[in-house]
């Protein structure tokens, strides 16, 4: 069966396209085939391989904001995120980008979040049986990459420069005057950014997170250079940055902010946080003391909640849990139980197979 390029070549030579057209042509869609990719010459084009009408792309770039809800969720260290999420007809064409395309692009060794066969188990074995652990979080990560970034992305991978951007345009949201108030009010990003008010990547978009990661390639590989110069380890768990080693070795505050400001990145100064080998060592949710585990505390609220919703039935418990102010409302509080226990599971196997014969023995309500 023919490939594409040889497909592209036969159209060439029927259509008897100039000598220097051919070259041009060729050259690009091999580069695009020896890493993998998907060969696409523009957004018409794009639209045929996803199986859209172009027009509908065209009403969706026209009329972006009216495919996109806007909505905050509660966090749990406090404050709230904001969600931009796609209507189903741009997340076809956002998942396709990310499934065709952005699924082939090779992930840094240092990142662990949102990369297939990893996890933050793997993130926190990285870091077990240390003398010091030193976490910081990065400023709105999602937030703080704009639409020139992202099709910068698609460049870099050899699109061309037009259809790079067109991509990039479906692939980013534009963000509301509260929004911006809110992020102004922060006084972490840049003046410049703000008044800019930059289309950016939204947290809801199935291609976001691979994207990030993308543009953080530079980030972790100036930070895993530093962490070997050094002689102490480094991961990166989304926007979680974890060393780990020798207290007196571990990079400065001071030089770990001036990489990240350099990467197009910001520190959250709020979140910077070192854990002495006397004291408990968490790492992603996960405590890597002597061996990796799963927080007392959390072990203990699960099992409690497991137990009411045995005995006075899932539906009485949450009723009950919501009416504390402090709880934060889930979704699906069923998912929400068995993600929990999948999660103690996977760090604890013993404990989390009690955990989840628990969950078993809860009759839901259909």
């Amino acid at each position: 069966m023919p490939s594409q390029l040889d497909n592209i070549k036969n159209s060439l030579d029927e259509a008897n396209a100039s000598k220097d057209f051919k070259i041009e042509i060729i050259n690009y869609s091999q580069n695009l085939e020896k890493k993998g990719l998907p060969i696409i010459f523009s957004l018409p084009d794009l639209s045929f391989k996803i199986g859209l009408p172009f027009h509908v792309i065209q009403e969706i770039l026209k009329n972006k904001s009216n495919h996109y809800k806007t909505f905050k969720i509660q966090k749990k260290t406090g404050g709230h995120r904001w969600i931009t999420s796609p209507d189903e007809q741009l997340k076809r064409i956002q998942r396709w980008i990310y499934e065709n395309i952005l699924k082939n692009v090779p992930e840094h060794d240092c990142s662990f979040g949102f990369v297939n066969e990893r996890s933050i188990i793997d993130n926190a074995k990285k870091h077990v049986n240390q003398d010091t652990i030193l976490n910081i979080d990065l400023y709105r990560f999602f937030d703080s990459i704009e639409q020139k970034r992202v099709a910068g992305v698609f460049k870099h991978l050899g699109y061309q420069p037009n259809l790079a951007y067109s991509m990039a345009e479906l692939l980013t949201a534009k963000m509301s005057r509260a929004y911006w108030k809110e992020i102004e009010d922060e006084k972490v990003l840049s003046d410049t950014f703000i008044e800019e008010c930059p289309q950016i990547l939204p947290q809801g978009s199935p291609a976001s997170p691979r994207i990030a990661n993308f543009i953080a390639h530079s980030l972790d590989t100036r930070m895993a250079k530093l962490a070997k110069k050094l002689d102490v380890n480094y991961s990166r768990y989304a926007d979680d940055l974890s060393f780990s080693g020798d207290y007196k070795k571990l990079p400065s505050i001071k030089t770990l902010r001036k990489i990240i400001m350099n990467e197009g990145f910001f520190l959250n100064e709020k979140k910077v946080k070192y854990f002495k080998r006397s004291h408990r060592q968490i790492v992603t949710g996960v405590v890597v003391n002597d061996r990796i585990s799963v927080p007392r505390e959390f072990k203990e609220k699960l099992r409690t909640e497991l137990y009411h919703c045995i005995k006075k039935g899932p539906a009485a418990h949450l009723n009950w849990l919501m009416s504390n102010k402090d709880f934060k409302i889930k979704t699906n509080y069923r998912d929400h139980l068995l993600g929990k226990a999948c999660f103690v599971y996977a760090v604890e196997p013993e404990t989390g197979k009690d955990f989840l014969e628990m969950y078993n023995q809860i009759k839901w309500e259909l």
